[in-house]
């Protein structure tokens, strides 16, 4: 069950897409969460790592800038999953609110 994500801003009343790109299928690339941070865009997708839909170890956390019209990769880190499993990060709330902050 792949997925699509799409990046607008507002420009003169209306809506104006950035950037879209698609998402693997649940834990195989799959969209964890996406955020801005310190003005970068953070984007969180599943690393399967042949375990399965429900068991992703770990995700990747993709750090983007916008620069010459577009936006570009500065970083890529791989997270362990330790606790948690492949829950989602709106499972965990208090994790949330911090991490959006």
């Amino acid at each position: 069950m792949p997925g699509c994500v799409y990046v607008y801003t507002p420009t003169a009343g209306k809506l104006k897409l950035l950037w879209s790109f698609d998402t693997g299928d649940r834990s195989t690339g799959g969209l964890r969460d996406i955020y801005s941070d310190d003005g970068n865009l953070v984007v969180e997708t599943y690393n399967d790592e042949g375990l399965g839909a429900c068991c992703a170890k770990s995700f990747t956390k993709s750090i983007y800038k916008w620069a010459d019209d577009r936006f570009q990769l500065t970083k890529a880190i791989k997270v362990s999953i330790k606790e948690s499993g492949a829950s989602p990060v709106y499972g965990d709330l208090k994790q949330t609110k911090k991490q959006h902050q």
